[in-house]
């Protein structure tokens, strides 16, 4: 009786609690998909529908600028080397619309949500290119998707407005694209071997991002589905 007069008189904080568990909740578990590498299939309900709200009310619109600034600052302060080695890797999966052959998240009706979120996505890699380009890097563009793919790609990227990109690396024919680490583990050996130095790697999935390098400085992009969901308001 205690537990019921004490929820009655105060029901609104009790419903802003739930709220925020919720919240909490998917921060945590989207925390723990990006260090797994999770597939999307297994993310709750729950969380899809925060999602939604996130990209919805334009909280993945100011994370992605938030992010951008972050970045440019730290180019502001840094300068590519005269003999052209120093290198800038842009995963640029997640940033096209989704091939036939890709498993979708969201039903049908929600698609022009997540194609919005993917342009957004865009246009904020295109911007960063386009600055570091004009900064003199030199910028290399990692894929998870077969080199058998590389024309479609390729098309992809210049009708976006990609230009002048120093190389396009794909993975094998032979290699999962579930594998991420691995296929980028094997591009980045590959990278170096020829005498470039990887100075930053610039991605929104974990995979891309796990280097033991320590002198590379790594950028976690927003992403429209992992990332922190916006709260939700309260009515």
């Amino acid at each position: 009786m205690m537990l019921q007069s004490c929820q009655s008189s105060h029901a609104g904080i009790i419903q802003l609690q739930n709220i925020n568990d919720e919240y909490n909740y998917c921060k945590l578990y989207s925390l723990h998909a990006k260090l797994n590498n999770l597939e999307r299939h297994n993310f709750p309900s729950l969380c899809k529908d925060l999602a939604m709200k996130y990209i919805k009310e334009g909280q993945y619109a100011r994370d992605l600028d938030s992010t951008k600034s972050v970045i440019e600052d730290y180019f502001n302060s840094v300068r590519p080397s005269d003999d052209g080695l120093d290198v800038v890797l842009i995963d640029i999966d997640g940033i096209f619309p989704p091939i036939p052959h890709s498993s979708n998240l969201f039903q049908s009706s929600i698609n022009n949500c997540i194609l919005e979120a993917k342009n957004l996505k865009r246009m904020l890699v295109l911007r960063l290119y386009m600055n570091l380009h004009a900064g003199g890097w030199s910028i290399i563009l990692l894929s998870r998707e077969h080199g058998t793919r590389q024309n479609v790609t390729i098309n992809h990227l210049l009708s976006a407005g990609f230009r002048d990109w120093s190389s396009l690396m794909m993975s094998e024919e032979d290699e999962e694209s579930t594998k991420g680490n691995e296929c980028f583990a094997r591009q980045r050996n590959v990278i170096q071997k020829k005498g470039f130095r990887i100075i930053s790697i610039m991605s929104s999935q974990m995979d891309a991002l796990t280097v033991a390098d320590r002198g590379i400085r790594i950028f976690l992009l927003p992403d429209p589905i992992f990332d922190k969901f916006k709260q939700q308001r309260r009515a």
